[in-house]
């Protein structure tokens, strides 16, 4: 048992300073799960939205006491490239023996950056995290980024002929695109993997017979094995949000809404999270009502569909739309926010209010359709803004101060944007 998984004993290997039980109150029980990556990440993204600095110095310890922890157990080389240890939900058989890994990477890259960040916003010593992100970049791009495949390896072998496992698994890419790993190119070059390289399930109902419904495998891999080529609810959504922030509105809300349609209309109980779809090979549908998929559902939602970023750290609140080219009509209530969108012709038409802790300056981004902008209005007054590149589509940005609400008209122009296809 030990060969593969740490022995449960205290002070030894991951169970010394800096672990994170599952358990609370500081009950001591130990357990093979490495829940810090995850706790730590979660606990990031409670700062954005929240901006509050004074629980940032209340957990600044813990940061420092994790960072040190992961690099201590899973970068013993100092290649700023880390093994993965039972940190993400397909963990059970995944076994990389030390190796340099894709996804575990990625989470401590965001880790180290966003450490940097604050450290500077508490008065702490900023480099060493700075340092060590920039290291973990140069790293991953130079092992584990594949040019010719245009996609990150899996893992590196850290033994023998140190051989590189190109076949990537969804949790690889989407990781990946969340900590802000790929530049623009590569993050389009890493969806292509999954539009090629990734198995493409059919969903089958007769209520919507021409919807091309489809769910994905977790990997292309095989023989079947539980937890690494499994068809998850929560390995899906978190997919389409990688789609979202690739910038892939219809992919990515074709493959949300796939998704949800099979769990709620054809599981066992009507309007279920579940874990594992009926599509699934061997285990077949599984459980009700699961944690992983309920939470990746409203952040699937908030930050891909509607496409809301608050940094409260930074009083901005980005927003980045991700609804589809065809919608005309939109609309979102949240306690922090309420949003609304319609489009009339050439004009499109927003209504932003704000409800979170800090009030927050609007950075707005939207995918542009047509090739020209003609005016831009808020809260009836005329503003600037400009014209970004990017993939598939440029896009239109304006900043502005802080209000309770934005009303926003944008007049287009032009021609419409034609998108251009990949063909493998």
């Amino acid at each position: 048992l030990n060969f593969a998984r740490q022995k449960c004993c205290i002070g030894a290997g991951i169970y010394s300073a800096g672990y994170i039980a599952r358990y609370p109150n500081g009950k001591k029980v130990l357990n093979h799960y490495d829940m810090n990556l995850v706790f730590i990440d979660q606990l990031l993204k409670h700062f954005d939205y929240t901006g509050d600095t004074a629980y940032v110095r209340k957990m600044w310890p813990l940061i420092k006491l994790h960072l040190a922890w992961e690099k201590r157990n899973f970068d013993a080389d100092d290649d700023g490239l880390y093994d993965a240890y039972a940190c993400i939900w397909a963990s059970d058989a995944l076994q990389y023996s030390g190796g340099d890994v894709t996804h575990s990477s990625a989470y401590n890259y965001r880790a180290n950056k966003d450490a940097a960040r604050l450290a500077s916003i508490i008065g702490e010593d900023a480099t060493p995290y700075e340092k060590e992100a920039a290291k973990i970049l140069k790293a991953v791009n130079k092992k584990l980024w594949m040019q010719g495949s245009g996609h990150y390896a899996e893992y590196k072998d850290v033994y023998g002929s140190g051989n590189i496992h190109p076949a990537a698994g969804l949790w690889t890419i989407y990781h990946a695109m969340e900590s802000g790993l790929p530049d623009k190119f590569q993050a389009y070059q890493s969806l292509e993997y999954i539009d090629h390289d990734i198995p493409h399930i059919p969903v089958r109902l007769k209520a919507f017979p021409n919807d091309r419904l489809y769910l994905l495998s977790t990997t292309n891999w095989q023989p079947y094995t539980w937890s690494v080529n499994n068809v998850a609810l929560a390995e899906n959504l978190h997919t389409a949000l990688a789609y979202w922030q690739g910038g892939r509105m219809n992919e990515a809300y074709h493959l949300w809404r796939s998704a949800l349609i099979e769990s709620m209309f054809l599981s066992a109980a009507p309007g279920n999270f579940e874990q594992l779809s009926s599509y699934d090979a061997m285990r077949g549908e599984l459980y009700r009502d699961f944690a992983d998929p309920i939470g990746m559902a409203a952040r699937s939602l908030t930050e891909g569909l509607f496409g809301l970023h608050p940094d409260a750290l930074s009083d901005e609140l980005y927003i980045r739309p991700g609804l589809p080219l065809d919608w005309d009509s939109a609309s979102l209530k949240t306690p922090d926010i309420d949003f609304r969108f319609q489009r009339k012709g050439l004009v499109d038409y927003y209504s932003i209010g704000q409800h979170y802790p800090r009030m927050m300056s609007l950075k707005l981004a939207i995918p542009l359709v047509r090739d020209n902008v003609k005016t831009v209005m808020v809260n009836n007054k005329k503003v600037a803004y400009k014209l970004l590149p990017d993939l598939p589509y440029p896009l239109l940005e304006i900043i502005v101060p802080a209000e309770n609400i934005w009303n926003i008209k944008i007049i287009n122009d032009g021609n419409a944007i034609i998108h251009p296809v990949y063909k493998k």
